[in-house]
């Protein structure tokens, strides 16, 4: 199959009959059948048939051909490995061993799909670069900026996905009793003051 995307502009008289007496110029065909390439072709199947005829009424042995215009991008998604952990505030916390690893699919649209060409990644800022195998990140605070393109270029509009990437265990320091005081047992209940930090989370 041929597929093309809206930046090949063909217009819609591929579902028309036309019978002309002379070879069209290049300025007529664009302007019958490429048209402008703001609008583009209607999405979906397309067929065409085509001849000509010579001044002395030969006719040419008729030919047929049909193009697929796919004007739909594909559409990437994310998944996170194990440990990883979503918090309240849709933060996504993960260590260093979890594999970060993204999928896309190009959609049907009018039944045509032309198919994933590749996805791209960015990583914190950095140039696009092809996605080929899961991604671990070292610890810290990382942007991953990513995207789909499908065969005949119709690309994915940008989506951003964040994470905190945690390789330090919490501490936890101890208020109440303090070090050296001397408690005597006794019915009455002892409450212990803690206090619990982590580097990434200020509340783990």
């Amino acid at each position: 199959k041929d597929y093309f995307s809206d930046s090949w502009a063909l217009k819609g008289a591929l579902d028309e009959v036309a019978v002309y007496d002379r070879a069209l110029t290049a300025g007529e065909i664009q302007q019958r059948y490429l048209g402008d390439a703001s609008t583009g072709p209607v999405e979906g199947a397309r067929s065409f048939s085509f001849y000509s005829i010579d001044n002395v009424n030969n006719p040419e042995v008729i030919s047929s051909t049909a193009i697929f215009v796919d004007d739909t991008a594909p559409v990437t998604s994310y998944h996170l490995g194990d440990p990883y952990f979503v918090s309240g505030e849709g933060i996504s916390y993960i260590s260093p061993v979890t594999e970060v690893t993204f999928s896309a699919t190009d959609p049907l649209a009018a039944e045509v799909a032309s198919g994933v060409d590749r996805i791209e990644v960015s990583i914190d800022d950095g140039a696009y670069v092809n996605y080929a195998a899961a991604l671990k990140f070292a610890e810290g605070r990382h942007t991953i900026k990513y995207r789909a393109i499908d065969k005949v270029w119709n690309t994915e509009p940008e989506k951003t996905l964040e994470v905190r990437s945690d390789n330090t265990a919490p501490a936890i320091t101890i208020s109440s009793p303090a070090a050296g005081e001397t408690f005597i047992a006794t019915r009455n209940r002892i409450t212990i003051g803690f206090s619990v930090v982590d580097n990434l989370d200020p509340a783990p």
